[in-house]
């Protein structure tokens, strides 16, 4: 679990996947396998594949298995700034 600091004063707790209950996990894996395989065909049918797409590319959830939207800019490797909601509120780590 990270806690989050967004320009605007909210706090807010990015639950990683292993974070949620294990009924949300499970639904969280299941939507994501659709997402997945809408972009690279049929190779995300194992769960275990999936689980590890979501922890390599860092995805944050709320307590129910909502994506929190966050976003990273970088500069080719370099992390710039990240930021939250459609109001690309800056957001930190805390």
């Amino acid at each position: 679990m990270k806690t989050l600091k967004i320009a605007n004063g909210e706090i807010r707790l990015g639950y990683e996947l292993r974070d949620l209950d294990r009924d949300v996990e499970n639904e969280v894996i299941v939507r994501y396998r659709g997402v997945f395989n809408n972009f690279g065909g049929n190779d995300y049918d194992n769960d275990m594949r999936v689980l590890e797409l979501i922890e390599i590319n860092g995805y944050l959830f709320d307590e129910n298995g909502n994506d929190l939207d966050i976003n990273c800019h970088m500069a080719g490797d370099k992390l710039i700034k990240m930021t939250f909601g459609k109001k690309d509120y800056l957001v930190e780590f805390i």
